[in-house]
């Protein structure tokens, strides 16, 4: 059977998780190629061709721009009018798997790409394939009963332009009869509750794969090393794509971190992410800014006693499995799917949201433990390293496919 896995990007989460997927199914001899709309591909990864024309591309940005003018926070439509054109073309019995549809693409150009008899799977990495247009969970669950009145859309569009946008995406996935995948068992029951999938009461769960980086052996010593980093000091590694990103919650724990002047004295930070935030005086923070690169990445996290993540949402929390494949176990607030990321007093520690005085304590600790550490360290990697390689995922993600194939879509 033909896979084509459908992103906008091979950056980010959800393009990089479709990769590692396609690239694990690829090697387990199935025939998958990742169609990509923008940036840069690889090897098994074809870009898409935008085939609209001029009018229709002015139309596509006016209308993204009037959607960022009337919300408070990140909100996209599946209404885009963008037509794409792949150049071997889909066809029907071939199954396409969507990731990351964010914001690029509407119904009218998957419908352009998808011939009917396509068997076709939606992967949830955020909520936004069953809101009514936001993509950041904050609490609020109206997508499970129709997004009234949403609370990030100003009036009078907050009652009437969620329910169609939720409305718009019930009949794509009817016509399609697409296929739920979550990422997470937290997101899996996000997707049963939602007035979207809550017909498919048998959703599975893919987990990422973790890159091949993450998986070769790398000591903590000679991570340092070349890092240029005091072998001796206790360090952190905190990160995010962007820094900046309120939902992480970097900055308030660095904050949290300076009260405590005898603590801070003691700890070396490496932060890493797009963009900049204030640095408390006390603090020793070294700032290493975006870091795409998986082996840098690797050696980043490698290097630290622990990785800390104060985030306020996460639907699984991938960057938490690379740094216990690392060896590096993870602190960190109990959100969403990190209880699957994270094996609680095993591989880490979660503590509930919100209480950055139990991070501080926890890692006061820690600070003082090199033997919990290391022992937490290397169950940590074993763990990882087992649950989540591309030949276990590749696995688990070829019987589903072939599950449908068998019984069909309905």
């Amino acid at each position: 059977m033909k896979i084509w896995h459908l992103t906008k990007t091979l950056s980010g989460g959800a393009g990089q998780y479709a990769l590692r997927l396609s690239n694990a199914l690829r090697a387990a001899g199935m025939e998958s190629t990742m169609l990509v709309a923008e940036g840069a591909v690889s090897d098994g990864s074809v870009l898409l061709k935008r085939v609209d024309s001029p009018v229709r591309r002015f139309v596509a940005r006016g209308f993204r721009s009037l959607l960022h003018r009337i919300a408070f926070g990140a909100y996209h439509s599946l209404r885009g009018p963008e037509l794409y054109e792949a150049v071997q073309a889909i066809q029907a019995g071939d199954i396409v798997h969507l990731h990351g549809m964010t914001g690029w693409i509407g119904a009218s150009g998957l419908g352009k790409l998808i011939p009917r008899g396509a068997s076709v799977f939606w992967t949830a990495h955020d909520l936004w394939c069953v809101s009514g247009g936001c993509v950041v969970y904050a609490g609020c669950e109206r997508f499970k009963s129709g997004c009234k009145n949403c609370p990030i859309l100003r009036m009078p569009v907050r009652w009437l332009l969620p329910r169609m946008e939720l409305a718009n995406k019930q009949r794509f996935i009817r016509d399609y009869q697409i296929h739920g995948i979550a990422n997470s068992h937290w997101m899996r029951r996000q997707l049963i509750n939602s007035k979207i999938f809550s017909h498919q009461r048998e959703i599975q769960v893919v987990p990422p794969i973790i890159h091949n980086a993450f998986l070769k052996p790398q000591q903590r010593e000679g991570a340092r090393r070349q890092l240029d980093l005091d072998t001796d000091k206790f360090v952190i590694t905190m990160g995010a794509r962007a820094v900046t990103d309120q939902f992480k919650g970097i900055e308030p724990f660095l904050k949290e971190l300076a009260k405590d002047e005898a603590l801070a004295s003691k700890v070396l930070v490496l932060l890493f992410g797009d963009g900049k935030i204030p640095i408390p005086k006390s603090t020793q923070v070294r700032e290493f800014g975006a870091v795409n690169d998986p082996n840098k990445l690797a050696t980043v996290l490698t290097a630290a006693d622990v990785f800390i993540s104060p985030s306020k949402m996460e639907t699984f929390g991938m960057t938490w499995v690379e740094a216990q494949a690392c060896g590096t176990p993870v602190l960190s607030f109990s959100v969403g799917g990190t209880p699957e990321a994270v094996r609680d007093g095993e591989t880490g520690w979660l503590l509930p949201f919100g209480d950055f005085h139990g991070l501080i304590e926890c890692l006061r600790s820690l600070v003082g433990d090199a033997q919990k550490r290391v022992a937490v360290g290397n169950k940590a990697r074993e763990w990882t390293q087992n649950s989540f390689c591309g030949d276990t995922v590749a696995r688990q993600q070829e019987s589903i496919y072939a599950n449908i194939k068998k019984f069909g879509n309905q």
